[in-house]
Formats: C-alpha cells, structure tokens, sequence
C-alpha cells in the first residue's frame, strides 16, 4: 500500500474567516490501490478557526462598559454581580423591579465595540434568568461611525424562557448593512407573543453575549477565557479565540460494526467515538490549564458497581484511581472526594466505626452518605495523595460533629440546619498526605457524605460509583441527598463522566429506560456548564448471548449522536468477554478484577490528559 505525505500551506485569513488555520496541517493520506479508497489522518493544531466577539464587557466581566436596559414603562436598579458559576464564568447583569412595568417590550442590550464589517454574515447568543416565565429573543442592531443606528433592528425566533433558569437565546446568520463598524446585541421581549409583564420585585439576569462575524454563532468566548484574549483594553474592546477541532484525526475510521452506520469518527486506537459535531478539545485544555496550576478541574465519574471498583480493590485499583495516578505523572493533580459508601467493598481510604451505617439501596434509594446516632461514633479519611486542602462534606441536618487533621486538636462542625449539603473547607495545610477524623457529639443523626485532600487549583477526580445503580438512579430532582442533587448542587464539579448501561441489561431494566433516562439527565449536566464524556461498559454477556452487542452499545452509540457527547467504548477495547476470560480480567461475571482494571487504566487518560 503506498502512502504519500502531503503538507497543506498555512492559510492565514482574517480574524473571523473561518476557513483560516494559523498553523501547518499535515494530511496523511493511504490509498488502497485495490480498493480505490483513501482515508485520511488529519494532525491538528489546537488553535485551528480564529474567531472574535465583537461585543465588550460580553461577560459582564465588570460594571463598565455598561449594558442598556429597558424597563417596559417600570424602573428598577442594576447591578454586577461576580460569579464564576454564571454561563460566563465572570458574572451577570442583575435588573429588578422598583416600579411595576407597564408594557412586556423589555430589553437588555451588550454594549459593542468598534470591530464588526460591513457585509458580513453575524451571528450571537445570550443567557438570561428570570424571575417568572416569559418568552424572549435576541436582538442585533448595527452602527455606523457616528454611532447611529443603521438599518433594521434584528428581531429573531422567540424562546420561551422558563421561571429561575438560565436559557440560552441565538440569532444565526444577519448581514451587516453598507456601513457597520459595531454591531451590538440583547435579549428583548416584543409586546406581543406572551411575553411577561414585570412587577415589583422581579428580576432578570443576563450573561454571556456573543456576537461573532459567522454563519452560524459560535462556543462563547471573551478574552477572560482561557482559550481567547483582548483586542485591547480587557472588558472594552472585542475578544478573539479559536474554535478547536478534533484533536486526535479527522474524519476517523468507521465505528465498531455492533454501531452501524454512523455520522461521527471513531478511533479504534483510542477506543473514542466523536459524534459530530462533538470536540474534546475544549474540555483537554481546561484540563491542561489546571495540571499547569493555573485553575481548578474536577472530574466526576458516575456510574455503577464497575465505576466504584468491585471486583478489584477500590481506592487502589480502580478506573478513577489509575486517572489520578495518570494525571499526577502529567502535572498538578489529587485524588477528588471519596464517597464514604459505595453498596459494595468499602474504599480502602475510608475506615468508620460500627455505629456508621448506611441506609440506602440502588434502584431507587441510592444513598451514598452513612449515618451514627450514637456519641463518639469515628469516620476516618486517610488520604494517599498529597494536598493543602481538606474538605469535608456533610449535611446540614446532621448532629453536630467534630473534624481533627494529622492528630491536631478537634473543631466542630456546626449543622446549619437546612436539608441541604454542607460543606467544610480548611485550606493552608502542610502539602503532605493528611488523616481526617470526624467523631459524633450527640445522638441526633449525623451523616458524612465524603472527604477530600487536594489543591485549590490543580486537576482531581472523584469516584462516585455505586454498585447496583441505573441511570434513573441519576435522574435531576429528587431529595437533597441524591445522586444527581449531590452532584450537581452540592460538589459542582468541571465535568462528568458517564459509565451506566450494564445493569440495565443484568437486571432486565431494559435498553428504553437507559436511553430515555441518559437522554434526560445528561442536557443537565450539560446546563450547567459540565463537560460529558460517556463510557460503554466492558463485555457483560458471553458470546452465546448477544443483547449487549445487538442492542445494548448500539443504544450507546445512539445517545452519544443524539446528545453531541463523546464515548469511549470499553468493550471494544476487550472485544468480547470469553476473549477477556481467557486473559484472567474478570474477577467474576460482570467485574473486572485488579489486573482487568488495570487493562483498562489508560483508555480514558489517554483520551482526557495531554
């Protein structure tokens, strides 16, 4: 088969042209000579498409420049309110009613800077939260070099925004008029199609603006953002960045045959599948950023009895703990927070006396925390990766109790009363391993969720594996001790890796409950701005057995197109489980055991870790 190396020029555009790459880009390319049939590895930069936003202060990311508002015949206060868990990262805008509105034709509107071309294709989005629900668009005006406005006000589709979430509102595709020098963009409301009337008291927040000379609106993006920077002045002039592609080939070869036909690319070296139009470059380099000690990432990794390590030793070898093994080796990194019950052999850094019990089950019941009614009952954390900060996670309708590090003297921990995760920080420790001791002061209830000894920057990794579960056992809402609610309302992690299927299949739950509830709970994650990445689970099922090939993975693959999420696919890295048997990685039917696990270590770091 012959192969023939060929070099694609750097082909420099301006800012905004999406066709520029601002590095070299080597094509290899084989062509079969039987077959007539070429393939193609593409090595890609990681800064490919230059692209700005032509807004300023799109975060907001200060008070000024500042934002216009319309009160709809009402009138209220404004005011920038910091916030990392904004869509910005940076903050929003809060408006609230003094007066009673009149009208519904609200308006908020990002000031502009004086970036933008006549001629161009714009396209944006924004975020807002409101107080009640109302529906609302995005608006683009355009602006001549005296500053006035010329031709129309875009007024795009309208979104029905629900009550007290953040809803994402986007215009694709306007041409700037004969000309434009800015152009700037809101959130409006028309007094007609059931927009909300405002009244005293109610509030609208807006966040992340973005307007960006394209076809279609792009990833926010300001020069706060790591992958992007300032034309000028921080908060005052346009930000440019680059949208990232694919970093491991493109188009990848076809995926696994079980998948069938598939829009996206696999590749069979890395046993990852990239829907289109999914990308890990954005979620690789927020993790390069914190093994750099520049900011913090923290993985969560949900799922069942595989994630939490049965059939091997959990907190020793298991898929989570060869990830931080892995990412120690490539930069600053630490274990995440070790959950105190996982329904199966207890984390080797957890130890706790018999008076802890826990309550739950899964499939309905999923409690991850334990509970003492009894004085002087002790939990004990021994970390075996260094850090300077511990925390520790409780409720707030626990009991009191008390925490002491390394032997020192113990502090209690003061319930704040609220059926609500509570959380203790103690930062400034010794960077050395650290033994955490949490001892009960009363006989009212008191529960211990976890612990974790890590950084305040740097990468880490929690495993949140609880044998027997299902993906309804992860679904958004529930009690305040849930799983999801644990997640994504108490530790608030950077990004999320999914690893359920099999016991859909083990305990006759079926395929159509595993995809409704994957489908379902993963646009939440999503929501709050976690990365996803999914797991197919090894091989459950012998070869005289076929519905986890036939049915089971092929779902997997489905969600992973129909979410934009990407996948890695276990199995196919055992290819079936007799082929895994005979090579001693099962510890019984369904686990892998010490040496399975670590067959499989360096699959997903490979796929996450520069």
């Amino acid at each position: 088969m012959a192969k023939q190396w060929v070099y694609i020029a750097n082909l420099m555009g301006p800012p905004g042209d999406a066709n520029a790459m601002n590095r070299f880009e080597a094509i290899e390319a084989w062509q079969g000579k039987e077959s007539q049939r070429t393939s193609y590895a593409i090595a890609l930069s990681d800064e490919s498409l230059v692209y700005r936003n032509v807004l300023s202060n799109p975060g907001p990311d200060a008070i000024t420049p500042s934002w216009t508002s319309g009160w709809a015949g009402g009138n209220g206060t404004r005011e920038f309110v910091p916030s990392t868990s904004a869509p910005s990262r940076t903050g929003y805008l809060h408006l609230t009613w003094t007066s009673a509105a009149t009208g519904t034709n609200v308006s908020v509107i990002a000031p502009g800077s004086n970036n933008a071309s006549p001629g161009i294709l714009h396209s944006g989005s924004i975020q807002v939260r409101s107080s009640k629900a109302t529906v609302m668009a995005v608006t683009l005006y355009f602006y001549n070099s005296a500053g006035d406005q010329i031709g129309d006000t875009i007024y795009n589709r309208k979104y029905r925004v629900p009550a007290n979430e953040w809803t994402l509102l986007e215009i694709n595709g306007y041409r700037s008029p004969a000309g434009t020098v800015s152009v700037r963009l809101g959130a409006a409301a028309s007094a007609q199609g059931g927009a909300a009337q405002y009244a005293t008291g109610d509030t609208l927040d807006v966040s992340a603006a973005i307007c960006t000379p394209s076809g279609r609106v792009r990833p926010y993006l300001s020069g706060s953002w790591e992958n992007g920077y300032w034309d000028g002045a921080a908060n005052a002039s346009a930000s440019r960045g680059s949208t990232i592609v694919k970093l491991f080939g493109e188009p990848f070869g076809s995926a696994p045959s079980c998948a069938g036909a598939r829009a996206g690319g696999y590749n069979q070296d890395k046993r990852l599948y990239i829907p289109t139009p999914a990308d890990m470059g954005p979620m690789r380099r927020r993790i390069a950023k914190a093994l750099r000690g520049e900011d913090s990432y923290h993985l969560a990794w949900i799922g069942h009895s595989i994630v939490a390590g049965q059939g091997g030793t959990p907190g020793v070898a298991d898929n989570v703990k060869w990830l931080v093994n892995r990412a120690m080796q490539a930069g600053k990194a630490s274990a995440g927070v070790v959950y105190a019950y996982n329904n199966t052999t207890r984390d080797a850094r957890v130890s706790y006396s018999a008076g802890f019990t826990a309550k739950g089950s899964p499939q309905g019941n999923m409690q991850s925390h334990v509970g003492a009614t009894t004085v002087g009952q002790a939990y004990t954390h021994t970390s075996d990766t260094p850090g300077t900060v511990v925390e520790i996670y409780t409720y707030g309708n626990s009991g009191p109790m008390s925490y002491s590090i390394d032997g020192a003297a113990p502090v209690t921990i003061t319930p704040s009363g609220q059926a609500a995760g509570q959380l203790t920080r103690i930062t400034g420790l010794a960077d050395m391993k650290h033994t955490v001791v949490i001892a009960t002061l009363s006989t009212t209830p008191s529960y211990v969720l976890g612990v974790a000894v890590s950084y305040s920057t740097g990468f880490r990794a929690s495993n949140f594996g609880y044998s027997g579960c299902i993906a309804e056992d992860w679904q958004p809402g529930g009690i305040f001790y849930s799983g999801y609610k644990n997640v994504v309302d108490f530790i608030k992690p950077d990004g999320v890796v999914i690893q359920l299927g099999a016991n859909e299949l083990i305990h006759s739950v079926g395929v159509n409950s595993l995809v409704a509830n994957l489908k379902n709970v993963i646009p939440y994650f999503q929501f709050w701005g976690m990365d996803v990445l999914l797991i197919v689970d090894p091989p459950v099922e012998s070869e005289t057995r076929t519905t986890w090939e036939s049915v089971f993975r092929p779902a997997l693959y489905d969600v992973a197109d129909a979410m934009g999420v990407p996948m890695v696919d276990f199995s196919s890295h055992w290819v079936n489980r007799d082929l895994a048997v005979r090579r001693n990685l099962y510890a019984d039917q369904w686990h892998p055991n010490d040496a399975g696990y670590f067959d499989l270590h360096n699959l997903v770091p490979d796929v996450l870790l520069p």
